[in-house]
């Protein structure tokens, strides 16, 4: 809180609470006008845009191969992810760092780059703005998915905004791939944002981190979808649990839920640590 708001005990033995309140007050604007703010709102935005994109592609793939299976396509959705987060940098990436997922501020805060308290302020900016994306596609699709549930063609309408593990791979499997996964995305993210390491133009910047994450998810994602993104998978299926009121979007899959959360957040901080080691220490 602000240096100038501080409430001492004679204060409030005096009964003074109006002093204290008026204190509180004027702290209570000197922050909301910080920059943090800002950041905030648009770190927010640009969340919200780039699940707009990325699952609103996602959702119309899924739901025009029920029409005709040949429209089944898994190239499109991954180039749109990387799209997607090129387009929410350029769109907001002069107001906030653009992170637009917890795994990437976490790597920035490891590397000095952010303050705890930006963490978490842009943490819960990632969350409320993919919950904002995905209840924007919902509302997009609405039609198109009460159709398809009434026709029985989509029993499950979680399978649009979430991702979820290949019944043929083991749990340690599922750990293990989002962990490398995203470790190996962080490596990429932390060596086209490093200005030791290249000399991007903020466009470039942009660009190659949705080719970083294009990259990823056309690569890794077989065996869950390569979340890469806490804020992402969660964020879409707290909605979900609130359209449908079921719980089963948190235990179907062994509980699966919690892995998307865990599991990118220990890549990042794995992806970090290697590529301060190998790459960052030896860059003159």
């Amino acid at each position: 809180m602000d240096k100038n708001f501080k409430i001492n005990m004679s204060e409030l033995k005096t009964n003074k609470p109006k002093i204290v309140i008026r204190k509180f007050s004027n702290s209570l604007q000197t922050q909301l006008s910080q920059p943090i703010l800002k950041e905030f709102y648009a770190e927010t935005f640009g969340t919200c845009l780039m699940i707009l994109i990325g699952l609103g592609a996602l959702a119309q793939t899924k739901l025009s191969s029920i029409d005709d299976k040949h429209l089944s396509d898994l190239l499109s959705p991954n180039i749109l992810a990387g799209l997607s987060l090129a387009i929410a940098i350029l769109v907001t990436g002069k107001i906030t760092k653009a992170h637009f997922n917890p795994a990437i501020s976490l790597a920035m805060l490891l590397t000095k780059q952010m303050k705890l308290i930006e963490f978490l302020v842009y943490t819960l900016a990632q969350f409320i703005g993919a919950f904002m994306g995905a209840a924007l596609v919902f509302l997009v699709y609405f039609d198109a998915i009460s159709d398809a549930k009434k026709s029985g063609s989509l029993t499950d309408i979680s399978t649009i905004f979430v991702t979820l593990p290949n019944k043929s791979v083991s749990q340690v499997g599922i750990i293990a791939d989002q962990i490398i996964a995203t470790a190996v995305y962080l490596i990429l993210i932390l060596a086209f944002t490093d200005k030791k390491n290249f000399q991007f133009s903020p466009e470039g910047t942009a660009l190659m981190a949705g080719v970083a994450l294009f990259s990823i998810c056309s690569t890794l994602s077989y065996n869950s979808g390569s979340p890469l993104n806490p804020a992402r998978d969660f964020s879409p299926r707290f909605f979900i649990s609130l359209v449908t009121w079921n719980g089963q979007v948190y235990s179907n899959n062994n509980y699966y839920f919690w892995t998307p959360i865990v599991c990118p957040m220990i890549g990042s901080a794995i992806g970090t640590g290697v590529y301060s080691l190998v790459i960052s220490k030896n860059l003159k």
